[in-house]
């Protein structure tokens, strides 16, 4: 997994990338699990260069995948990566928090309203 990003919206977008070592196979699915129920499956279909440049002689060229999911903070999310070969791979991330903030300070001079 790349990156997860919260969005204004409240989702969170998720991506990240998959090589299938095995000659002729492809990584068909990709189905997104939270706290361990289904929640969604999408195929891997983006090009990804700057994965194929640091394994210059795979067997296939690098996938990528994205989704957008809102689920709880603090959910664990698990993308399950899903290859013709038979074989599973795994991701994992928590879901964020949104972000806040706190501030505190003193003045010398008392505000004046």
């Amino acid at each position: 997994m790349d990156s997860a990003t919260l969005l204004p919206t409240g989702e969170t977008d998720y991506a990240g990338w998959a090589i299938e070592r095995t000659p002729g196979r492809e990584i068909s699915r990709v189905s997104v699990h939270v706290d361990g129920r289904h929640a969604l499956s999408v195929v891997p279909d983006r090009e990804r260069p700057d994965v194929l440049a640091a394994f210059p002689n795979a067997a296939n060229s690098p996938v990528g995948w994205r989704f957008r999911l809102q689920a709880p903070p603090g959910a664990m999310v698990r993308p399950h990566l899903e290859s013709s070969s038979g074989l599973t791979g795994y991701a994992y991330a928590q879901a964020p928090a949104p972000a806040t903030m706190t501030y505190s300070g003193w003045s010398r001079r008392a505000l004046r309203g």
